[in-house]
């Protein structure tokens, strides 16, 4: 858990969005417990259900990061206008509409595929193939929750508000700390 918080954050290069990305994937596997043993009323629940976490960590750190890769990618692609300001909020607006756009769709294939190998794997006859194959299902479904709504909300939280205080009060004494200056067209 601990490289892959490190490696979210080092790709995303903000430990924010490496907390928040943490966060949601490990809130995943409880929320999913619940409407395993809950709504679905499956009370078998082996040792074994529980390596569904490195299965989301590795899922919900891709997912994680296409969103990312398409939130810097978008800085590329949409113009500002003359009068656009680099937090302004329509700008920024365009930006997410452009990233979340592309990632949605494909964080959908991905998740949507790996979800049905799993269902794929509830039709076993061994008790704890089938309720591993449903437990994990749940787990890449409610992950794919997460990353279309925490993870834009996450991003633009960093944007507006704490690049700014980090540029203006650390940036200054360091200076690994200060935003990098973005290539436009």
């Amino acid at each position: 858990v601990l490289f892959v918080y490190l490696w979210i954050s080092v790709h995303t290069e903000s430990f924010f969005l490496g907390s928040i990305g943490i966060l949601q994937i490990m809130l995943s596997i409880p929320v999913s417990f619940f409407i395993y043993y809950y709504v679905f009323q499956i009370t078998y629940f082996a040792q074994t259900h529980i390596l569904a976490v490195f299965i989301i960590l590795g899922v919900g750190a891709d997912d994680i990061f296409v969103l990312v890769d398409a939130w810097k990618q978008s800085e590329i692609e949409i113009e500002k206008q003359k009068n656009d300001e680099e937090h302004d909020i329509e700008y920024l607006t365009r930006r997410m509409g452009y990233a979340y756009h592309r990632t949605y769709r494909a964080v959908l294939n991905t998740s949507l595929t790996t979800a049905m190998a799993f269902v794929g794997t509830g039709i076993s006859p061994l008790m704890g193939f089938s309720t591993f194959g449903w437990f994990a299902a749940i787990c890449i479904v409610i992950n794919y929750l997460y990353v279309i709504s925490f993870t834009p909300a996450a991003v633009l939280i960093l944007e507006l508000y704490i690049r700014p205080f980090m540029d203006q009060k650390v940036g200054k004494y360091v200076s690994c700390c200060k935003k990098k200056k973005s290539v436009q067209k």
